[in-house]
C-alpha cells in the first residue's frame, strides 16, 4: 500500500494508483522458487544463505559477516509525495553490546532522479545542543507541534547523480523529490526513526520514535568525538506536563 510519503517514479500508469513497485535484495524478504519437474515449492530466500554461506559470499565475507547477506539495494521514491522519516542507526559497538549484531548499517544515497530542489538531509549541524533535539522530538511527539529538523540537521541540495555516503550514527534522510537507490548493509531491523514531519500514526499521535536508545545512536558525522547526548542520555525524557515543557521548562528523571 502507497504511504503518504511515497512518490510515484515507480509507478506506470496502468497500474493501481495506490501501489509502487520496487525490489530489494534483502534475503529475509524475498523468496526462492525450485523447480522439479512439473511442481514448483517456493522457499525463503534466507535458507540458501543459511545452507550454503562459503559458496554465495566467499571466505573473507562470510568470516566478516557470517551467514548473512550482507548488502542490499533498494529504491526511494519521494517524487511527488513527502520527506522520509528522519532516522539514525546504530554504531557498531552499540549494536553489537545490545542487540548482539556482527555489524550495523553503513549506507549511501545515490540520487538516479531529482525534482528541482530536491535535497537530503545528513548529518547534524555544529554547536547544536544534542539534549534539546532529543527535548524537541519529545515535545513534539508527546505535546503535538512541530520538530524544526533544520534547526539540528544539515539539508543538503541534491540533483541526479549526487552520491551521499551515510556512515552508522548520522542522522539522515531523503527529502521529498527524488529518487534514490539506496545501497547499504543489511541489518535495517535497527533503525530508530527519529521524526516523521507530523504524519500521524494509526493512535493519531505524531510518529516520532520514543525509545531509549534513540540518543546513543545518534552522533555527528565527523566522528565518535562528536557522539549526540553523552552521559546518561539514552535516559528517556518523561513529559508529566506539556505545558511546562512548551514553556520551556525541562522535566526530567532523576
Amino acid at each position: 500500500m502507497r504511504r503518504p510519503l511515497d512518490g510515484r517514479g515507480l509507478r506506470s500508469p496502468q497500474e493501481c494508483p495506490n501501489h509502487v513497485w520496487c525490489f530489494d535484495c534483502v534475503a529475509e524478504e524475498n523468496s526462492l522458487v525450485l523447480g522439479f519437474g512439473e511442481h514448483r515449492v517456493e522457499i525463503s530466500a534466507i535458507g540458501l544463505v543459511f545452507s550454503q554461506p562459503r559458496s554465495l559470499l566467499g571466505d573473507a565475507v562470510r568470516a566478516r559477516f557470517g551467514a548473512e547477506f550482507p548488502i542490499r539495494s533498494d529504491f526511494l521514491d519521494t517524487i511527488g509525495g513527502g520527506n522520509l522519516s528522519l532516522q539514525v542507526h546504530p554504531l557498531t559497538e552499540y549494536i553489537q553490546a545490545r542487540f548482539g549484531m556482527k555489524y550495523t548499517q553503513d549506507e549511501s544515497y545515490h540520487l538516479l532522479d531529482a525534482e528541482p530542489g530536491a535535497t537530503v538531509y545528513l548529518g547534524l549541524k555544529d554547536n547544536i545542543s544534542p539534549m534539546e533535539m532529543i527535548d524537541d522530538l519529545y515535545r513534539a511527539q508527546e505535546c503535538g507541534g512541530d520538530f524544526p529538523a533544520e534547526k539540528y540537521v544539515n539539508r543538503w541540495p541534491a540533483k541526479k547523480h549526487d552520491h551521499f555516503l551515510i556512515p552508522a550514527g548520522t542522522i539522515h534522510c531523503s527529502g521529498a523529490g527524488s529518487m534514490v537507490l539506496e545501497i547499504s548493509a543489511t541489518p535495517y531491523s535497527f533503525t530508530v526513526k527519529l521524526w516523521n514531519w507530523g504524519r500521524l500514526g494509526l493512535d493519531r499521535r505524531s510518529q516520532t520514535a520514543a525509545h531509549p536508545h534513540r540518543a546513543r545512536r545518534s552522533q555527528h558525522p565527523m566522528g565518535p568525538g562528536h557522539r549526540m547526548g553523552g552521559s546518561g542520555a539514552n535516559q528517556r525524557v518523561r513529559i508529566n506536563d506539556c505545558r511546562r515543557r512548551l514553556a520551556g521548562r525541562t522535566h526530567r528523571p532523576p
